[in-house]
């Protein structure tokens, strides 16, 4: 080398190396590639990956682990994936279940417990919620004494001792989820008194005050309470609207940033409050109204989360125009960007028709923090674990259901794109349009592939998952069900194979909050499942049989094709019972690993397989020596020679995949072959396979066909005759 390069992922030197170290699996390498550090507690990393991930729900690891431990039942995991907790007393386990449920009435049990017992006639008493130390970011430290069952508890709001934080006790033991709706903040006062300063009127100027409320919100933001969040709110709406005041472009970026903060820093439960987050998006709009009546040009604001784009439309032609809303290519953080950052500008595109009085409006939120819904589980901030998390739910409910139930459990769709709230502005009265009779817009989403392929390649036997994309429109009308609906919108969906990306084209009758929800159907199929095992079950009896019939006769066994329908019976029958074996190696998390008795399964139902090809060709080659080749074809050692062929040549090929794929031969969600080695080790010998012995097949037929048209002839009567003892092991006259 003529100079100095860096370390491989993952591998580190010390100076003047001339080559790097690899680090061991439990150890990264640190961002100098100069020492390998320890996976922390609650994570781990094997030799395949690349970084240290989170251990999976109900799992543990230590400092260094390069695999994870799976909690017993009767524990759960704590919340640093660091060590294994037992399950309270009054609540239980089992190995099926996320977390420690409470058990139901006359239902009891101590600690540790992977089920409940019942007691019949009995009250029992549980012991009381034990005493709890709190901590939020927004409120403050509480600690919860132990509180008698069924009994409300009471404490002073830590930054205002006039109001009260209450939290109930259960019958079960166990305290609920704290209620702090009447407590301030911690920044409760410097929000008010924001807001009163700018409502009263200061010497300060509006671009001045919107750089001290962006400041706040950027270093304050994780305390905001929903109440703040209002205030903040009508802040902006409260400045946007002060008297002989024209906004700037740094205002204007300021209160931009501001609700980005806000959108960024402040915790998904306050936002999700319907008034905190119907005033925030309210003021987004309000914001870039302002910005179209005082603009004539387009415009984009970008933030984190947050973009805010108009169209305008400079013609004097009154007829209506046509708009391409290509403005969300420059809000690097919408949905798979970052993976196709050359094709940024297409991740949303929209067509609408304006005329030269109005103006086309657009706010892109990256995320669905304030749209609270009750279909939807907002964004996580670890977006893979929350897609897990969904796979686990779905498998777990589709695993009781009949068969030809679908359903997709609540709270689990996701918003799969980015949101766009469009709007139509009238430049002479200021109004928000609405679309004209028999007017649509139509839009064109792109959902990240990462969420579509993280989902679907989730499976289980026994039960389908199953992904639907739905275009849909963010609710608000007070006299329905607040929330996302599709009412009004058509989809169109189309997977583009050289992206990777699905494409959802959405054409609806009106304007509002759009975006593409991915929900989750899954059904089980015990039934299918139950017929499948009384088939082969059936099948496997009746080999048996075959078996018994021959084993016994010796005449028969001195037959070469009898010795080859047994070999194939032999065949037949292992691979039935490794496949019966197959299901109980399958694994049921999404990224599990193959087992070594899933591997071992995988292999031997490879090689079994073949087997039965194998003893089917050798079958087929026995015939056509006997039936096309000259009467007396002689082959010394015959089944020694047949056998090497139906019983070794098959495990060439599962030896070259163990070779080739290691210990990610298996798919440990089938306990079979795992693609791409599926293709050499076994689907190309099935082929070539069934190839020859067709091409067999058609030579017998050719040479049966042509001694029937000469049937006449008792000579060749006779010659078909022996033939077809020779070849079949089975006399014609008997």
């Amino acid at each position: 080398m003529s100079s100095c390069v860096s370390c491989d992922e993952n591998s580190v030197s010390t100076a003047g190396a001339s080559s790097c170290t690899a680090c061991n699996a439990g150890t990264v390498a640190n961002d100098d590639s100069t020492k390998c550090d320890e996976c922390a507690a609650g994570t781990y990393r094997d030799a395949h990956m690349s970084s240290c991930d989170s251990c999976d729900e109900n799992t543990v690891s230590t400092a260094g682990a390069s695999s994870c431990t799976a909690c017993n039942a009767g524990t759960v995991a704590n919340d640093d994936l660091t060590e294994c907790v037992n399950c309270k007393r009054g609540t239980y386990r089992s190995s099926s279940m996320v977390s420690c449920e409470p058990c139901p009435g006359n239902v009891y049990e101590q600690e540790k417990a992977t089920q409940c017992k019942v007691i019949a006639k009995v009250t029992v008493k549980v012991s009381e919620c034990e005493t709890r130390i709190e901590t939020s970011v927004v409120y403050g430290t509480y600690t919860w004494t132990a509180t008698d069952p069924e009994i409300h508890a009471e404490l002073p709001c830590l930054y205002d001792g006039k109001f009260k934080a209450r939290k109930f006790c259960t019958a079960s033991g166990l305290f609920s989820e704290t209620d702090f709706s009447e407590c301030p903040s911690a920044v409760s006062t410097i929000v008010s008194d924001l807001l009163q300063e700018i409502e009263t009127g200061s010497s300060e100027t509006q671009e001045e005050m919107s750089d001290e409320m962006k400041d706040m919100t950027a270093v304050e933001g994780s305390k905001l309470s929903s109440s703040d969040v209002q205030k903040v709110s009508l802040s902006i709406d409260t400045l946007i609207n002060l008297p002989d005041s024209e906004l700037s472009n740094n205002t204007v970026d300021n209160l931009i940033s501001t609700i980005d903060n806000i959108q960024t820093n402040t915790d998904v439960t306050e936002l999700q409050d319907q008034q905190a987050s119907d005033e925030l998006r309210e003021s987004a709009v309000a914001i870039i109204r302002a910005v179209a009546l005082q603009n004539n040009n387009d415009v984009l604001k970008t933030e984190d989360s947050i973009a805010l784009g108009i169209a305008a439309v400079e013609t004097t032609d009154t007829s209506r125009m046509k708009q391409m809303l290509t403005l969300a290519g420059d809000l690097n953080v919408v949905k798979g960007s970052t993976n196709h950052k050359d094709d940024a500008k297409t991740f949303f595109t929209g067509e609408l028709t304006t005329t030269k009085d109005e103006v086309l409006t657009v706010v892109y939120y990256e995320n669905d923090k304030s749209f609270p819904s009750k279909t939807t589980s907002p964004k996580s901030t670890d977006e893979n674990m929350l897609l897990k998390e969904v796979a686990h739910s779905i498998v777990q409910v589709g695993v009781d259901k009949k068969e030809g139930d679908a359903s997709t459990p609540d709270g689990l769709s996701l918003v799969a794109s980015v949101i766009a709230d469009i709007n139509i502005i009238s430049k002479t009265s200021s109004e928000i349009l609405p679309l004209e009779a028999h007017q649509n817009v139509t839009m064109t989403f792109k959902v990240t592939d990462k969420a579509e392929k993280k989902v679907l390649s989730f499976s289980k036997r026994k039960t389908i998952v199953r992904q639907k994309l739905t275009c849909s429109f963010y609710n608000t009308s007070h006299t329905g069900e607040r929330g996302w609906s599709e009412k009004g919108c058509e989809t169109r969906s189309v997977f583009n194979a050289e992206t990777g990306v699905t494409e959802v084209k959405c054409i609806c009758d009106h304007l509002t909050s759009f975006a593409v929800l991915m929900s989750f159907t899954s059904e089980s199929n015990d039934k299918e499942e139950l017929v499948s095992l009384v088939l082969l079950a059936s099948s496997l009896f009746c080999l048996a049989l075959t078996a018994a019939a021959i084993l016994p006769n010796k005449k028969l066994m001195k037959m070469k094709s009898q010795k080859i329908n047994l070999m194939l019976v032999l065949a037949l029958m292992l691979s039935i019972v490794f496949f019966f074996l197959m299901d109980s190696f399958v694994a049921a998390e999404e990224e599990a690993k193959p087992s070594i008795p899933c591997s071992i399964i995988a292999f031997l139902l490879n090689y079994f397989w073949l087997c039965q090809l194998s003893w089917m060709v050798v079958e087929a080659v026995t015939m056509y020596l006997a039936m096309v080749k000259v009467l007396g074809v002689y082959m010394s050692h015959a089944m020694l020679k047949y056998s090497l062929v139906g019983w070794g040549l098959p495990i060439i090929f599962p030896l070259i995949g163990v070779a080739w794929g290691g210990a990610d031969f298996a798919d440990p969600k089938t306990c079979f072959i795992k693609y791409p080695y599926g293709i050499a080790t076994f689907y190309g010998p099935v082929v070539l396979g069934v190839v020859i012995s067709w091409v067999l097949f058609v030579f017998i037929v050719k040479v049966i066909m042509t001694a029937i048209k000469t049937q006449a002839e008792k000579t060749d009567e006779a010659e078909i005759k022996m033939r077809t003892v020779s070849g079949y092991g089975i006399d014609p006259d008997i």
